[in-house]
């Protein structure tokens, strides 16, 4: 049960952040084996070193500055 868990607060982190880092999944105390599980089924797709986003997440010129703003935030 505790799988199923982890698995839905990494999606509800990604959703909500829209482009999510690593020490976000931390935070939420999601184990970083679970954000390679989800990429393995198909929900989570790594977009950049330590960035992951939903795969059905829309992509284009605002995600890019968006994952540009998540790697740097005071950039």
């Amino acid at each position: 049960m505790e799988a199923r868990q982890h698995k839905d607060r990494a999606i509800a982190v990604a959703r909500e952040r829209g482009i999510a880092r690593s020490v976000d999944f931390d935070k939420a105390g999601v184990p970083r084996v679970y954000l390679q599980r989800l990429m393995r089924e198909g929900a989570l797709q790594r977009i950049g070193r330590g960035l992951y986003k939903l795969s059905d997440a829309p992509s284009g010129a605002a995600s890019s500055l968006a994952e540009a703003w998540r790697i740097q935030p005071k950039g």
